[in-house]
């Protein structure tokens, strides 16, 4: 599992800035950090993330496959929602983008 701090993967996200204080937000990723690790998902995995919403869980899963594991995220939410466009390429880490793919599959 990495070992980035919830600041950090709170960063990765776009709308970071507006919780980047707030204790429930980084409370979130940290109670993610903690499900992830119970899961016992290795480094180098492969995992498929199912309606990632806004990123929390999926930048807490790309921190534990790491650069060598793939995490896929799929949803149908609109683009306007927010669930995709959540992921800011110019301040992710490496990790972030090296890990993640994102699927946007959207309703007919």
């Amino acid at each position: 599992m990495g070992f980035r701090s919830p600041q950090d993967l709170s960063a990765c996200l776009l709308e970071a800035t507006q919780w980047l204080n707030s204790a429930n937000h980084l409370a979130a990723i940290e109670h993610r950090q903690t499900v992830t690790r119970a899961w016992g998902i290795p480094p180098g995995s492969s995992v498929l993330e199912i309606g990632p919403g806004q990123g929390i869980l999926t930048v807490v899963l790309a921190d534990a496959v790491g650069p060598t594991g793939c995490v896929v995220a799929v949803d149908n939410a609109l683009l306007d929602w927010g669930a995709l466009t959540s992921f800011s390429s110019s301040s992710s880490p490496s990790f972030l983008l090296s890990s993640l793919t994102i699927v946007i599959m959207m309703p007919h």
